[in-house]
């Protein structure tokens, strides 16, 4: 009997904190603006949110094994035939590191300088102005590594290419 009293004072507790939970009013609506998020007023002044927006966040390559950076320096009597010697030399170099397996899109080359160069004075007092000999200009070809690649190996290529200097490896 007295089990029977408990099951029956239970089921009668649970059923009105049932119909209490279900007697409440819902939430009030929030205001509009005042949830987070980002909002904007539409033409007639009424606020409304901006659904969110899938963003793509760019990594750089994860097989990238270091950079080797080369330098090509040429000197010429003119300008013109400095920057061009540095072109064709550029050329080569590209072409020697395809050869040896580098694909286009992993070297880029881009103009270091260009400068005169003049005789060096000895006695200042023997010419006003310095004499001009000619230009140098130098070129950089950049070289993205891959894992397992030889790096003493494309160094070897590119100066038999007409590279002058490896300024980097990492």
């Amino acid at each position: 009997m007295i089990r029977l009293a408990r099951s029956f004072a239970l089921i009668l507790f649970a059923l009105l904190t049932a119909g209490t939970l279900l007697a409440q009013e819902p939430p009030p609506e929030p205001e509009p603006g005042s949830e987070p998020g980002i909002w904007i007023a539409d033409a007639s002044g009424e606020l409304r949110p901006v659904p969110p927006v899938a963003a793509t966040f760019l990594r750089e390559e994860k097989d990238a094994g270091g950079e080797l950076v080369l330098l090509i320096e040429r000197f010429e009597g003119t300008a013109t035939a400095a920057l061009s010697s540095g072109q064709l030399g550029v050329t080569r170099v590209r072409q020697a590191l395809a050869q040896n397996g580098v694909p286009a899109q992993r070297v880029s080359s881009e103009l270091a300088y260009v400068e005169p160069r003049y005789r060096p004075l000895i006695l200042t007092g023997s010419r006003p102005f310095p004499e001009r000999l000619g230009f140098d200009a130098a070129y950089l070809v950049k070289v993205r590594l891959a894992k397992g690649w030889d790096p003493g190996r494309l160094i070897d290529a590119a100066f038999g290419a007409g590279a002058t200097r490896v300024l980097s490896l990492r």
